[in-house]
């Protein structure tokens, strides 16, 4: 870990302030698929389970990405008229059988299973207090479920969409005993790697530990709670931006696009600067 760059991050993060997270976590696509559904009246607690659901194979994904994975879900849960965990089990299939999704389809399938096996899906849509009170239970249950580690990826992003679910229904996060980690995927790994925080290849261990002390010493800094998932949102979409296949190969076109979005987000300008200097400075490639 660069210490040095770990102080920068930090110092970004600070300036950036929850608010400007909260924002974030608005455009993401899974936060945006939940308030739809939300407003339409499907319950919260089936609305919370169908996105653990998809957290667990959001992975592999084809052509638009995340986006189009979110937007398939919406869309698949209005056809289907979700009212109960059935509905919720098949909606998931049908998502999986969209081209977006189908890649390592029968690895997919088989964790589906293995989840709608276990008493996670009951305990999400029948005991949803004590979930709240206790969300670090849940984290592990998931995990056990499946048979992963809880920070592994999907887990963690599992717990984000959790998380984004109770949010959008009621207007704040959870509180966990332990925060979970930042989902690592390409898109983190490549910021992570840019603004210097470590060297290229490192394990994603490394990259967990690393955002987590970024969180810790932000959180300290600004007295209030920035968990790395809230940095995720920041990162991820980030990352997103800058390696758009629509985006010209220099990093000046990226950066533009990535500050636009961020602008439009609603994000103030004097916020962003230390975090877009980051980038600016950043190692970037091809």
């Amino acid at each position: 870990m660069n210490d040095t760059a770990l102080d920068r991050v930090v110092d970004a993060i600070v300036d950036l302030g929850l608010n400007s997270f909260v924002l974030l976590d608005k455009a993401e696509p899974e936060f945006r698929t939940f308030t739809s559904l939300l407003s339409h009246e499907i319950q919260f607690p089936l609305v919370a389970l169908l996105g653990v659901c998809v957290g667990l194979v959001d992975y592999r994904l084809g052509q638009g990405g995340a986006s189009k994975l979110w937007n398939d879900v919406e869309a698949i849960a209005f056809d289907q008229k979700v009212t109960t965990i059935d509905d919720v089990r098949r909606c998931v299939e049908f998502i999986l059988q969209r081209p977006v999704s189908s890649g390592y389809k029968d690895q997919k399938t088989s964790r589906i299973n293995r989840f709608f096996s276990s008493e996670v899906p009951m305990v999400i849509t029948g005991r949803l207090e004590s979930i709240l009170n206790d969300p670090t239970m849940l984290w592990n249950m998931i995990a056990d479920s499946v048979g992963s580690a809880p920070e592994k990826k999907t887990i963690a992003f599992a717990m984000k969409a959790f998380d984004l679910a109770v949010y959008a229904a009621h207007h704040r996060y959870l509180r966990f005993e332990r925060e979970p980690p930042i989902p690592v995927d390409y898109h983190v790994r490549r910021i992570t790697e840019i603004i210097g925080l470590l060297p290229n290849g490192s394990p994603d261990d490394h990259v967990r530990h690393t955002w987590f002390q970024v969180s810790m010493n932000a959180s300290r800094k600004t007295g209030e709670s920035i968990s790395p998932l809230r940095i995720d949102s920041l990162v991820w979409q980030s990352g997103v931006r800058l390696y758009d296949p629509q985006a010209k190969r220099h990093s000046k076109s990226r950066l533009g696009i990535l500050e636009q979005h961020l602008k439009t987000v609603g994000i103030a300008e004097h916020d962003l600067m230390k975090f877009l200097n980051l980038l600016r400075s950043g190692r970037f490639d091809s």
